[in-house]
């Protein structure tokens, strides 16, 4: 059995500003989320619309790090956070995907260039970067969001923290793919994203569609910045494949009563996976929603 690889994964929401010539009924999300298409090359869901994100380097744990974040007070208090090593994995995941440099110094974009194909090559060289320019990654504003560990019957596994990064209004952002782990990017409204994969013009894996269920309960991202805040659970979620009685692939998570280490007698909390790739929760009142 694989011990599953350390991860991190950030949902950057950008803010959606109403010009007030769309009438206030036809409102939706007031954000887009930037979702990237990975390589069919790719060993680990091939084709898939992901969040960026990838595993963590050794580079991330370094406590030169936290000498940085101190010299910035917007920063300090992350020094001691506990999910700091996945924020800055997260970060620097989101430069060499997706071409966006979360941090207390602005970059134009020949700037930020050459250093993002030298961290592409060599993840150390972000801490050079941020030495170099005395600025740091501004990790106070990634929200921790959730955590999920791959089934235990996948081939490659992943331990992965999902964080909630919402852009400022007036942010510069020319997101671009790093055309080798990914092939394109969108931004979508979540319900957008739910509706695409629907049609089957995208896929979702089952962490990044449930995690899109849970923000579609959030149509302000003001909202989902205060709920993020007020702290989530980050427990663990970790799946397990299962065959109901009528012979279907289900996806089960804690809570469920087939699950096998954390059952609760007599509750459903799984993922029912229907014709075309398509999923049904199923899930008894009560149980918490990150579940």
């Amino acid at each position: 059995m694989q011990k599953p690889k350390l991860a991190a994964t950030v949902l950057v929401c950008m803010p959606l500003i109403n010009d007030g010539n769309t009438p206030k009924d036809e409102l939706r999300s007031d954000y887009r989320i930037l979702m990237v298409k990975r390589s069919g090359k790719s060993r680990f869901m091939p084709h898939a619309h992901v969040f960026p994100g990838g595993i963590t380097e050794e580079i991330d744990s370094n406590d030169r790090w936290k000498d940085l974040l101190a010299q910035h007070e917007s920063e300090r208090s992350e020094v001691n956070n506990p999910f700091l090593t996945f924020k800055i994995a997260a970060v620097r995941e989101l430069l060499e995907e997706a071409n966006l440099f979360i941090s207390t110094r602005y970059f134009s974009d020949s700037e930020l260039q050459p250093w993002r194909q030298k961290v592409q090559s060599n993840a150390n060289e972000m801490l050079q970067m941020c030495e170099t320019f005395q600025c740091t990654p501004e990790c106070s504003r990634l929200i921790p969001w959730s955590h999920w560990i791959t089934p235990i019957q996948e081939k490659w596994r992943y331990d992965t923290h999902f964080f909630v990064a919402p852009l400022r209004a007036d942010t510069i952002v020319n997101a671009m793919i790093d055309e080798k782990e990914t092939v394109s990017h969108n931004w979508f409204r979540p319900e957008e994203a739910i509706e695409s994969f629907k049609k089957g013009n995208i896929y979702l894996s089952p962490p990044t569609w449930f995690t899109l269920k849970e923000l579609l309960q959030f149509s302000k991202l003001s909202e989902l910045i205060a709920f993020g805040k007020k702290g989530r659970d980050m427990s663990a979620i970790e799946p397990h494949f299962f065959q109901d009685e009528k012979g279907r692939a289900v996806i089960i998570f804690p809570g469920d009563a087939d699950h096998p280490e954390r059952p609760i007698p007599n509750r459903r909390n799984r993922l029912i996976i229907l014709e075309g790739n398509q999923y049904e929760l199923e899930k008894t009142d009560g149980l918490t929603s990150s579940l």
